[in-house]
C-alpha cells in the first residue's frame, strides 16, 4: 500500500510537470539569424508571403511561416519579429512537430 502512494505521488507530479511546459522547450539553433536587420520585404521576396502574422502593441509584427516537412507529415515553425519599421529584430526556429497521437481509453 505504502509503494502504491508513493507511485500515486511520482505519477501526480510527473503529470502536473509535464502539463506546465511550454513550446519553448522546441526552440532550437536557429537557422535564421542571418535575416536580422533585413526588412520583413526581402524575406517576402526570398520566401513568399508568410503563414500567418500578428501585429504588435509596438508597431511591430511577428510573421510566421509554417511548411509541412518533405517525406512525413511534421510541420515546422519559423518566426520573424519585426520593429515598426518591418525591420526583421528576432528569429526563432522550432523543432518540425507531427500531429498529437491519440490514445485509445483504457490503452
Amino acid at each position: 500500500m505504502h509503494c502504491n502512494f508513493k507511485k500515486l505521488i511520482f505519477l501526480s507530479l510527473f503529470v502536473f510537470l509535464v502539463g506546465c511546459t511550454t513550446s519553448e522547450r522546441y526552440v532550437i539553433e536557429d537557422r535564421n539569424k542571418s535575416w536580422i536587420g533585413h526588412s520583413m520585404n526581402e524575406l517576402n521576396l526570398k520566401r513568399g508571403p508568410p503563414s500567418f502574422s500578428e501585429t504588435k502593441s509596438n508597431g511591430g509584427a511577428v510573421f510566421t511561416y509554417l511548411q509541412n516537412n518533405k517525406g512525413s507529415n511534421k510541420v515546422c515553425k519559423e518566426t520573424f519579429t519585426t520593429n515598426a519599421q518591418l525591420i526583421i529584430s528576432q528569429t526563432r526556429t522550432f523543432m518540425c512537430l507531427g500531429p498529437p497521437a491519440i490514445n485509445p481509453i483504457g490503452k
